[in-house]
């Protein structure tokens, strides 16, 4: 009985060190050698294509916007609430 306890927390503790040895390794090889950098961005390009957006205003001065109204309460007030609690079985 004795020997078959001693033989499991050595195999327990084989297990143990065979995962962290193996754990060292892969985060140590995954660190150096399989590192994905970035794409490179090149601003010129992006800012050209951002500095020549124009804004089309013209619709404000429309007749269909001009006669928009607003219709009901602004701001609109609050009703009333709904159950007090909400997990009750009623």
């Amino acid at each position: 009985m004795e020997k078959k306890n001693n033989t499991e927390k050595i195999i327990l503790v084989m297990i143990m060190v065979i995962g962290i040895v193996s754990g060292y390794f892969y985060y140590t090889s995954i660190g150096s050698s399989n590192i994905i950098s970035p794409p490179k961005v090149v601003l010129n390009k992006t800012l050209a294509k951002i500095g020549s957006i124009d804004f089309d205003f013209s619709i404000f001065e429309k007749i269909g916007f001009k006669e928009l109204r607003i219709f009901g309460e602004s701001p609109v007030r609050p009703g009333t609430e709904g159950r007090a609690d909400l997990f009750a079985p009623f």
